[in-house]
């Protein structure tokens, strides 16, 4: 079974992914803390180093190239300065942003953490939420059926870009073209906010809220409800550090975690995703790509900040597994 999941994650090599979601400038301040402001009981933070980084829908590109593939990235950017910052972050990575669409109606999404010792001290949100224009709608859609991806990865912010009508269409051009779309849900919506798409990956938390259901109903059967009332055939549920479960009509395959160390839980939701498309991508069954996306997942949560795993660390991290699903 090894032999067969080294294999396949070989097969990732130039898959066509196309993303479709959110897009985040993500900068991050770093700096240590030695004494406390007299204008405020705040810490003052003597900075060391500024760093820009792709975000969201972003970083779900960035860890789509680190594992082989070829991504294609699908967003709303302002006609700012931090705009331009992105595809400039986007060109020097080579991923290709010909998808981005310009709205001068809102501006570029920026966060910033400030970092001190290790640990986060505040973040400060600069962003516009409202609904994309139809013209921003009709273009990502024009966009997207000019390329023949091998798979679609939604990625829900909730910032705006993704609306019902835009997934509806994302998920009957995919089914066109007989391939699978996937979404990365957001916990604000309803459920049925994702119909049309083939699976999604919500987090624990995320899937309860997804249904407005209380926690006191097992998880088994929030499964099995995501999936009766979207009509798919097969979904996951990312546990956290007790792993991830997948879904499908008569059958639930729990899959423990391998984290040697949960140190920054951001952009694990993206490396899920990433590496569940693009073995659905290369055929694997849906519980090896919730297997391999849970290997890589528990990789990246040892780095601060939204990180990626690249095929080489992947398949190295797969050969120190002695038993396998």
């Amino acid at each position: 079974m090894k032999e067969k999941i080294l294999e396949l994650i070989k097969k990732f090599k130039n898959k066509k992914i196309a993303i479709i979601g959110d897009l985040i400038l993500d900068k991050y301040v770093w700096g240590k803390v030695d004494r406390v402001s007299p204008e405020a009981p705040v810490p003052v933070i003597d900075v060391s180093k500024d760093e820009y980084k792709i975000g969201a829908a972003g970083n779900v590109a960035l860890n789509i190239a680190a594992l082989g593939g070829k991504p294609y990235l699908f967003s709303v950017i302002g006609n700012d300065g931090f705009g331009r910052m992105v595809k400039d972050l986007l060109k020097k990575k080579n991923i290709n942003a010909a998808g981005l669409v310009v709205d001068h109606t809102r501006q570029t999404t920026l966060k910033i953490r400030i970092i001190a010792q290790s640990q986060q001290v505040v973040r400060i949100d600069y962003e516009d939420r409202h609904v994309i224009p139809h013209q921003v709608h009709k273009s990502i859609i024009n966009k997207l059926k000019k390329i023949k991806p091998d798979a679609i990865i939604v990625e829900d912010y909730n910032k705006g870009l993704l609306t019902r009508k835009l997934i509806s269409d994302i998920g009957k051009f995919a089914r066109k073209i007989k391939i699978l779309s996937i979404a990365d849900p957001h916990p604000t919506r309803d459920l049925l906010f994702y119909k049309g798409v083939d699976s999604i990956t919500p987090n624990k938390k995320e899937a309860y809220k997804l249904l407005n259901a209380k926690y006191n109903l097992p998880i088994n059967k929030i499964g099995k409800k995501i999936l009766e009332e979207l009509n798919i055939k097969f979904s996951l549920i990312t546990l956290g550090e007790d792993g991830v479960k997948v879904f499908r009509k008569n059958s639930i395959k729990h899959i423990p975690t391998h984290a040697k160390e949960i140190f920054d839980v951001t952009g694990a939701g993206d490396t899920v995703i990433s590496i569940y498309a693009l073995a659905l991508a290369s055929g694997s069954e849906p519980e090896i790509a919730a297997f391999i996306a849970n290997v890589g997942a528990g990789v990246v949560v040892t780095e601060i900040g939204a990180g990626t795993i690249t095929m080489n660390e992947l398949i190295e991290e797969i050969n120190q597994y002695e038993k396998i699903i």
